[in-house]
């Protein structure tokens, strides 16, 4: 008998969960769960919403009571299995997918599934064992016009060699594969009482001729008019500082872009080094469309001037993110200490370094002729030193700025999602 208390909050779940606001969906779902424990679509919509928030934990939990409520419910199996397939548990992932296709033969998300962790599976291998063949035809084409200049000798050849040696690092170790893997994949809806995740995100390298320099990006797939552009810390890359948040950050649906900066992962560096204005930025742009709507994260006091010099340009940036406002670029008596960062860090650091960074000065950002349209959010990690200096200026100068902290019950993922959604939906609302 169909508790009818119960179905209105998940009703209102349902409602909550497609205007993406994930945390008052699962707060409806909690209460219908309450009042009907044994219903398996609660907790399979509610493994859903965990799932976009990027909490697999949780959503394989979730997903287990759903398959124990109904064994025979097989949206329960296609849960489990993209739970599963985003903590890189192929052979479990495999099992579910399957095991829900015995419930429902021709299941469109199982099959798909099982698509996925084939393809998640096969990525390492192919990236290891790919040789190359001695001619280069296998690389991207800034590196085939520019494997010639190795001839040259002197800092071209430092800098080509370690954007060589970079990029076979990447290679060889699949740096990133869970950004472009298909993992974010999700389960579609396909019954009218059951609610569909939107993170399915496929992100690809691709490089681009800009102002006579050739820019690497990470881009997803995605047909939208508003865009996501994310710009990184200096010495880092767009692959080092993103990658993590591409699945989550699917769920604002915009199209993600986040280019290597000049000088930076795969982007080339112009003869007189790294840009210190947004030029390359504003062509960068325009080369892919020129959205709509704008919203940037940058990361680093270099990125967020970067981006403030955008938006000062460009009506239609409708929000900027600013993390990490006190890290600048690392000195060249650093750089050498390991400390506790990653191989992968360490190479973008490297390919940097070889690019001139000691020639590198750091841009202080400005905000007087922003547009009052455009929203300024500060987003602070547990350990992250707050910025008062930044703050004073941002008083004086009459700009509102809107702050947040991750936490374990909020991790970081979801805040930036959550910050971007309103402000491509408030940039949307202002439009007459």
């Amino acid at each position: 008998m169909v508790n009818e208390e119960a179905e209105k909050y998940k009703d209102k779940g349902n409602a909550a969960f497609k205007d993406k606001d994930f945390g008052e969906a699962i707060k409806q779902y909690n209460k219908a769960i309450t009042l009907d424990p044994d219903n398996a679509v609660y907790y399979s919509n509610r493994s859903g919403a965990w799932y976009s928030q990027g909490k697999y934990e949780n959503a394989l939990n979730d997903a287990n009571k759903s398959i124990q409520a109904n064994t025979s419910f097989v949206k329960g199996y296609s849960r489990k299995g993209a739970a599963q397939l985003c903590l890189a548990q192929y052979d479990e992932a495999d099992k579910t997918f399957k095991e829900g296709l015995t419930k429902e033969p021709g299941n469109a998300a199982c099959v798909k599934g099982l698509d996925d962790v084939k393809t998640a599976r096969a990525r390492k291998p192919a990236r290891a064992s790919s040789s190359g063949g001695g001619g280069g035809g296998g690389l991207p084409p800034m590196l085939q016009q520019i494997l010639t200049k190795l001839q040259q000798g002197g800092k071209m050849q430092m800098y080509m060699l370690a954007m060589g040696g970079y990029f076979l690092f990447n290679q060889l170790t699949g740096a990133g594969k869970a950004a472009s893997s298909g993992a974010g994949s999700s389960p579609g809806m396909d019954a009218e009482d059951e609610v569909a995740t939107s993170t399915d995100v496929s992100m690809s390298r691709m490089f681009k001729k800009n102002e006579g320099q050739w820019v690497s990006s990470m881009q997803s797939g995605t047909k939208s008019d508003s865009m996501l552009l994310m710009l990184h810390r200096t010495s880092s890359s767009a692959e080092v500082e993103f990658s993590s948040f591409f699945p989550t950050l699917a769920s604002a649906n915009a199209r993600l872009v986040a280019p290597d900066r000049p000088c930076h992962g795969f982007s080339t560096c112009p003869a007189a080094g790294e840009p210190q204005d947004s030029k390359w930025l504003s062509s960068l742009i325009r080369s892919e469309g020129n959205p709509d709507k704008l919203a940037i994260i940058a990361v680093g006091r270099d990125a967020i001037a970067q981006a403030l010099a955008l938006a000062q340009k460009k009506k239609e940036v409708g929000l900027v993110v600013m993390m990490k406002p006190k890290v600048v670029a690392p000195k060249p008596s650093s750089m050498t200490a390991t400390g506790e960062v990653s191989l992968q860090e360490a190479a973008a650091t490297a390919i940097w370094r070889a690019a001139g960074a000691e020639h590198h000065e750091t841009r202080e950002p400005t905000f007087q002729k922003l547009s009052q349209s455009c929203q300024i959010t500060l987003v602070y990690e547990a350990g992250d030193e707050e910025d008062e200096d930044l703050m004073t200026t941002l008083d004086n100068q009459g700009v509102e700025v809107k702050t947040r902290s991750a936490t374990e019950d909020e991790p970081l993922a979801v805040i930036l999602a959550d910050e971007v959604r309103k402000g491509l939906d408030d940039a949307a609302d202002d439009t007459l």
